[in-house]
């Protein structure tokens, strides 16, 4: 009974001119949806390496560089909370409208910098303490879900 049915299936490939041509729909579709998981899968690592150079450089940096890196990451964790710099607001002007402790001691620190006036290792190292601070202060402020929204953006600020 099973000889006599015939095969029901669409076949797959057609013959034409003696050779056999593919759909293409099903590879485009494959490779589309590769490349969107390899993208946003991308993004989280980006970001995960991204905010660990941030945190603590991994190759070595100027002093000014790293100030400008822990603002970035203070910056990084204010952007996940929903506040945004505006544009042409300075770093103080910045610390005393979002309120996050620890913001205004990195803002100082960043304009002194910017000033060319010494940072020195102590004032560093409080920099470092504060923007990982506020950046885990201000993440923690909002729900898990725009918490893991803020895994797949980019740019981080």
């Amino acid at each position: 009974l099973a000889q006599a049915m015939p095969d029901v299936a669409a076949p797959r490939a057609v013959a034409v001119g003696g050779r056999e041509r593919v759909n293409p729909a099903g590879l485009l579709l494959t490779l589309l949806a590769c490349g969107l998981a390899l993208h946003l899968t991308m993004r989280p690592l980006r970001r995960l390496l991204t905010v660990r150079h941030l945190r603590s450089a991994l190759w070595p940096e100027s002093v000014d560089q790293r100030v400008s890196n822990l603002w970035q990451l203070a910056l990084v964790g204010l952007r996940d909370a929903g506040w945004q710099v505006a544009p042409g607001e300075q770093p103080q002007e910045l610390a005393r409208r979002v309120c996050v402790p620890g913001l205004e001691s990195c803002a100082t620190v960043l304009d002194r910098a910017r000033h060319g006036v010494r940072v020195d290792a102590d004032d560093l190292s409080q920099m470092g303490r504060d923007a990982s601070s506020v950046y885990e202060k201000a993440r923690r402020r909002v729900g898990w879900v725009a918490r893991a929204a803020g895994w797949l953006r980019w740019p981080l600020v």
